[in-house]
């Protein structure tokens, strides 16, 4: 069994709808800080703290640590992007915060090998356990679903948020039609992307179309592209919740696809569905404008999204 199959196990269907009392507890007590208040940054004051906070209830992190935890992933995080400013201080912060997390992650497998509990590491290790993975290679599984689903997910929730608030007619679809929105949520994924490229390092010498890569070139594969090819989807530039989802491939294809994608899925659904619910007549705020982030190749979102709102008891989508 390899680390990459092991790991699988904690991110089924079953074990990750056992986790979405987490994620509706994390993503109210968010929002219930900003509700009174009529007006938020859903970067600052929702897209940032939830994945950190989910995943750190998800690992049974303590309280006392989450501050550390969530500076420890997001300067993980930042060098996966391919950063265009001091790339060598972000792979210093980066390497740093690496080592950081894996001696946190070490601590806490061996507390879990001796008294297994319901949370993610356990998880882990108890589907390791047979094969005697080393305890490194869990830790590694940690990290790789800490960081690589960080950034992605605070970026994809502002996406998702700006694609419904600038197409107003999508966003009253969705209120009248709560079902809709896992569709909503595939073409959020698709229409804006929060991974508009990945780089790869060719294996072999290969021949794409009319395109010659040599072994070891790195190639930049556009998925933001792909999701707008007009031979796969109608209108590709156009913003349809009602769209048959399933073509795109925001989170990678076959093999190489993403591992957390189901998680990222839960985290876009409930954050979507709890903004919406418990904020109506949600819209940008024209007295602030919104901040697309720029220092990023291979991630797209936005460095700050004000919105503002008026509060409601009650209101379509539950």
């Amino acid at each position: 069994m390899s680390a990459k199959r092991a790991s699988i196990q904690g991110f089924t269907q079953g074990v990750l709808d056992g986790f979405r009392p987490i994620l509706q507890r994390v993503t109210d007590e968010i929002l219930d800080k900003v509700e009174p208040l009529g007006r938020m940054d859903v970067v600052r004051d929702l897209a940032q703290p939830l994945p950190a906070t989910a995943i750190a209830n998800m690992f049974g992190i303590p309280d006392a640590d989450r501050g550390l935890f969530q500076k420890w992933s997001e300067d993980a995080a930042r060098f996966f992007g391919d950063t265009t400013l001091d790339a060598e201080e972000d792979a210093k912060s980066a390497n740093e915060a690496t080592c950081n997390l894996e001696r946190y992650f070490l601590t806490i497998i061996d507390e879990r090998r001796m008294r297994p509990s319901n949370d993610l590491v356990s998880i882990f290790v108890a589907g390791q356990q047979d094969e005697k993975l080393s305890a490194e290679e869990v830790t590694a599984q940690c990290i790789l679903v800490l960081a690589a689903g960080h950034v992605t997910t605070i970026d994809q929730l502002g996406n998702a948020v700006h694609a419904l608030l600038m197409h107003p007619d999508q966003l009253n679809q969705l209120r009248e039609n709560p079902a809709l929105i896992m569709c909503a949520v595939e073409e959020c994924l698709r229409y804006d992307g929060s991974v508009p490229f990945v780089c790869r390092v060719a294996a072999e010498d290969l021949k794409i179309r009319d395109k010659h890569i040599q072994r070891c070139q790195t190639v930049f594969l556009g998925i933001a592209s792909a999701n707008r090819d007009p031979e796969i989807f109608d209108e590709p530039d156009r913003f349809d919740i009602t769209r048959a989802p399933g073509k795109h491939i925001a989170f990678g294809f076959g093999p190489h696809g993403c591992l957390g994608a189901g998680l990222a899925r839960r985290e876009l659904e409930i954050g979507l569905v709890s903004l919406i619910r418990r904020m109506p007549g949600l819209k940008l705020d024209d007295q602030s404008p919104s901040v697309r982030r720029c220092e990023s190749v291979m991630f797209r979102g936005f460095r700050r999204l004000p919105v503002v709102f008026s509060r409601a008891q009650t209101d379509k989508i539950a």
